[in-house]
């Protein structure tokens, strides 16, 4: 079911020196499982895949921070340790909701206060950065189901030139924000029109080396009302020792689910999270 167009993607690059035989085995063996456990799905047990609108998954640290060139290396740290301490006034919230596109549809959402926004957002810490002012805005947050714009506050970190943004939206709306894990090993996954068929970019397997048979990736699936995990095993042994580069090769796979992803999460099989691009034709 494996789509045999590789593709090298610039975000998984690695270029590591391995060893075939007992070497490459215990290597191989970190890199590819040879089944997906069922625990990796345990995380996803209380998702409510089915709730309208669904929550959405925001994938990566929170708060978003500007681009790392425009940021101090010290200040860096801190944000991504979430250690601020609030050194700004009261900030007045619009009442009323506001309209926000999501990715299973419009919705109308309340707002949250800069002061429930902040709590939110920091951690107690020994060393920790000043906030000194908040304003209310917009910033474009990557989630399982794509990019969404969301309003959002800003907060302007002392010695840094841009803000860091935290959605403004009620919590309700997120599914534990700051605390979603990306995928570390899948490059993209498609969702084919029929809602059920998945492609999804994996590793791929290495060259072998001179004398042995080709190590074959096989899939491997498993799903539940919440979740569905998605991985590659592989089958085949090196036959000798030898010494080869492996680049960070990539793969398309097939998958072919029981049922419609719907507004099921996809992860990978250490349980990161991956985003799924859909046709228009399927809203959730």
């Amino acid at each position: 079911m494996r789509n045999v167009r590789r593709r090298t993607t610039l975000a998984l690059v690695l270029v590591l020196v391995v060893a075939c035989g007992n070497a490459s085995d215990t290597a191989s063996e970190k890199r590819v499982p040879a089944d997906i456990p069922p625990k990796t799905l345990d995380d996803w047990a209380a998702f409510p895949a089915d709730r309208a609108p669904r929550p959405l998954l925001i994938i990566g640290d929170l708060p978003m921070a500007a681009p790392s060139e425009r940021m101090p290396d010290e200040l860096k740290t801190m944000t991504r340790n979430r250690a601020f301490v609030r050194k700004f006034g009261p900030v007045e919230t619009p009442s009323g909701k506001v309209r926000v596109e999501l990715p299973d549809g419009p919705a109308e959402m309340s707002l949250i206060s800069a002061e429930k926004a902040f709590t939110a957002m920091a951690r107690p810490a020994p060393d920790t950065v000043e906030v000194v002012r908040g304003e209310l805005g917009s910033a474009s947050f990557g989630t399982d189901m794509g990019a969404v714009k969301l309003p959002a506050w800003l907060f302007y970190v002392r010695g840094a030139e841009a803000p860091v943004a935290w959605p403004a939206i009620d919590p309700a709306a997120l599914w534990k924000p700051g605390e979603v894990r990306a995928t570390a090993v899948a490059a993209d996954a498609r969702l084919a029109p029929d809602g059920r068929s998945l492609t999804v970019s994996l590793p791929g397997p290495p060259d072998p080396c001179p004398g042995q048979q080709p190590v074959r990736y096989e899939t491997r699936v498993i799903e539940s009302e919440q979740a569905v995990a998605v991985g590659v095993r592989a089958v085949g042994a090196p036959a000798e020792d030898c010494v080869r580069l492996a680049f960070g090769r990539m793969a398309d796979y097939g998958f072919v689910l029981k049922s419609a992803l719907g507004g099921r999460v996809l992860v990978d099989a250490q349980g990161g999270v991956i985003p799924v691009t859909r046709p228009p034709s399927i809203i959730r």
